[in-house]
């Protein structure tokens, strides 16, 4: 990661070198230099990052409109899941991963693909014309 991606990642997140380097647990020093290009940040420190941009940029803010389950189990669900592999939506209730509960509403089981059954056609016949 070239460090101007580095201040990107930062910037979109809204944090400074300080607030950075805390989070990645490392000096302030250090940090600053990943950001001016003196070094190169561990790849474990990138790869954080990165997912954390990502992260920010797929889930909604709070303040929009809930997202029907049907478009929210394809994009962040997973990243949801990962995030947090233990949901409780009461007392005792546990979300297996996949599963989404929208307020007021009962827990939704993700969708089963069906495979067609392809015992019941007939075998194919070639028929060769002269």
């Amino acid at each position: 990661m070239i460090a101007a991606r580095m201040r990107e990642c930062l910037r979109l997140l809204r944090w400074s070198e300080t607030d950075f380097a805390e989070e990645a647990g490392y000096a302030v020093s250090r940090a600053r230099n990943w950001l001016c290009g003196r070094e190169h940040p561990p790849l474990g420190v990138e790869t954080w990052l990165e997912a954390l941009v990502k992260a920010h940029r797929s889930l909604p803010r709070p303040s929009t409109p809930a997202v029907p389950a049907r478009r929210l189990a394809g994009s962040t669900s997973s990243i949801l899941m990962s995030a947090a592999p233990e949901i409780r939506a009461e007392p005792g209730q546990i979300l297996e991963p996949g599963q989404i509960l929208e307020p007021g509403m009962e827990t939704v089981e993700p969708r089963k693909e069906n495979v067609m059954d392809r015992s019941s056609f007939e075998k194919p016949v070639t028929i060769l014309t002269g």
